[in-house]
Formats: structure tokens, C-alpha cells, sequence
């Protein structure tokens, strides 16, 4: 179980990094829309397989308790790249606030996937998430 999560971590991460999700961004538009994006290609024809088989592995997972300490270490992997989002807006990075950042992320992804009737079009998500982002700056 080790190796599938960590293979599929590293293809989940290929995704990301082939829209420019490690690069840096300089403003909340721009990083909005690069979110966005990366939902958009998560929840894609292409890559509908990798991110059905995300959930089901950590379904299955949450089942074996074994695995549930590889389960955090990926989410600790996601949640450094929501921290280096954050820090390159100049916005609030606290611990909770990543997990806030992570969280809207794989849930409007679960939405994408689970309720295609009601997918959210990219100007959409990149309200949604401009919403989030400029209210941090009250934080």
C-alpha cells in the first residue's frame, strides 16, 4: 500500500506541477485561476482515474491502520505547498489556515468529480477561491 500511495502521490504531483502549481505567484488572481486550474485537470477525462483512485486509496486507507500514518505524511506534503501559496501572497500561513486552503481545494475537487451535474465552471471556482484568499487578509 505503501509504494501505490506514494506512486500515486508523485503522479498527483506531476498533474500539479504540469500547470505551474509549484511556481511561484505574485497575486491572489493569479494564484486563484492556478488553483482553479489544477482542479480543473484533477477532475479532467484525463485524470478522472488518478483522482478516484486518490479517494479510494485513502478509503481503504482509513480502514488499516497502518496506513493512516502514510496518509498524513501526504497530507503534510500538500499542505507545505498550500504554505508556500500562502507565503508567496504575503497572507496568513498558520497551520490552520493551510489546512483551510487544502480543505477548499479537495472539496470543490470532490465536487468536480462526485457531482458532475453540478461542476462549478472554472470562473466559478476562481471566485470561490479569490473569496477565500482575499479573506485571509482580515486574518
Amino acid at each position: 500500500m505503501s509504494a501505490v500511495l506514494n506512486a500515486h502521490v508523485e503522479r498527483e504531483l506531476a498533474i500539479m506541477d504540469s500547470v505551474g502549481a509549484m511556481d511561484s505567484v505574485g497575486t491572489i488572481d493569479e494564484a486563484a485561476s492556478l488553483i482553479a486550474t489544477v482542479i480543473e485537470s484533477l477532475a479532467s477525462a484525463e485524470s478522472l482515474h488518478l483522482t478516484t483512485a486518490r479517494y479510494e486509496i485513502y478509503l481503504e486507507g482509513l480502514r488499516q491502520e497502518p496506513f493512516q500514518v502514510l496518509i498524513a505524511q501526504v497530507r503534510t506534503r500538500f499542505l507545505a505547498i498550500g504554505v508556500g501559496l500562502l507565503n508567496d501572497l504575503n497572507l496568513p500561513s498558520d497551520d490552520y489556515i493551510a489546512t483551510g486552503l487544502v480543505s477548499l481545494v479537495e472539496g470543490l475537487t470532490a465536487n468536480q468529480v462526485f457531482h458532475s451535474g453540478a461542476a462549478l465552471n472554472k470562473k466559478d471556482l476562481k471566485a470561490l477561491i479569490t473569496a477565500f484568499l482575499n479573506s485571509l487578509k482580515t486574518i
